[in-house]
C-alpha cells in the first residue's frame, strides 16, 4: 500500500507572529483541504461533508458566513 505524496506549491508561508492569528478567517474547502484566508493549509479529509462541517461550524463560532465557496 503506497500514498501519493502532494507536492508543496507556492510560496513558504512566513512565520506567524505569537499576537497573530495562527489560521485566519475565514475558512474554506477544496480538494479535500481546508484552507485560512492566507491560502495555508489548515487540515485535509477524504470526505466534503467533514471539510464542511469543519468550516461552518469555525466561520459560524466568529460570526462569519457559513457558505464559502471552493477556493480558485
Amino acid at each position: 500500500m503506497s500514498a501519493d505524496v502532494i507536492p508543496f506549491r507556492g510560496n513558504k508561508p512566513k512565520p506567524v507572529l505569537p499576537w497573530e492569528a495562527p489560521h485566519p478567517l475565514p475558512w474554506t474547502y477544496g480538494n479535500g483541504f481546508i484552507w485560512d484566508a492566507n491560502r495555508r493549509v489548515v487540515g485535509s479529509t477524504i470526505e466534503k461533508a467533514s471539510a464542511e462541517w469543519i468550516v461552518r461550524c469555525v466561520n459560524a463560532q466568529h460570526g462569519l458566513p457559513t457558505e464559502e465557496a471552493e477556493p480558485a
